[in-house]
């Protein structure tokens, strides 16, 4: 994903903090943050992202999506970052229009995912799940990888909790879905 920070504040509900920029690219850690990324944190138990704002800044991040209000760094404050990571996606699959394709289940969604990704791409150019990304973090990265060149994707949802397939159809809005052996 290629845009201003300007361009997802009205997503987000939100304004732009410091200065607009155009950034390239989105991180949700530090460690992988390369030149003129847009840095999300997230926090979790055991972690708070937040906390790595200086390394991804180092690292190249330009922009910052953040629960915190921050001072000389471009940035957009929200209540929660993860939601904002999902909200962007959904904009950015819905600014590509993709045909898109999800595979769930129990047992063989990567095998199938990889499957089909391979099949369609003779024929249009594809994009699908980065590794095995297929939860509410990964399944919004794997979607900002994607070119606007891109005509499919093929999309890997995977469940650990009741609610959270739903969650991924909201976000990805699947016209084609391939739901595998359920157990």
């Amino acid at each position: 994903m290629k845009t201003n920070l300007s361009k997802i504040e009205n997503i987000l509900n939100s304004t732009v903090s410091y200065s607009d920029v155009l950034f390239d690219g989105v991180s949700t850690d530090s460690r992988t943050v390369v030149l003129n990324n847009l840095f999300i944190p997230l926090s979790g138990d055991k972690y708070d992202g937040h906390d790595y704002i200086d390394n991804a800044v180092d690292n190249g991040a330009v922009a910052i999506i953040s629960e915190k209000a921050l001072q000389d760094i471009p940035h957009i404050k929200v209540n929660n970052t993860l939601n904002a990571l999902n909200k962007i996606s959904s904009y950015y699959l819905q600014e590509i229009n993709p045909t898109v394709i999800s595979v769930t289940g129990t047992n063989g969604k990567t095998t199938v995912t990889d499957m089909t990704a391979r099949i369609t791409s003779n024929f249009k150019k594809t994009l699908k799940t980065y590794k095995n990304f297929n939860n509410n973090i990964g399944l919004p990265l794997s979607i900002l990888q994607a070119k606007k060149s891109d005509e499919i994707f093929v999309l890997e949802m995977g469940a650990s909790k009741r609610g959270d397939i739903k969650e991924l159809v909201e976000i990805a809005r699947p016209q084609i879905v391939a739901l595998l052996n359920v157990s």
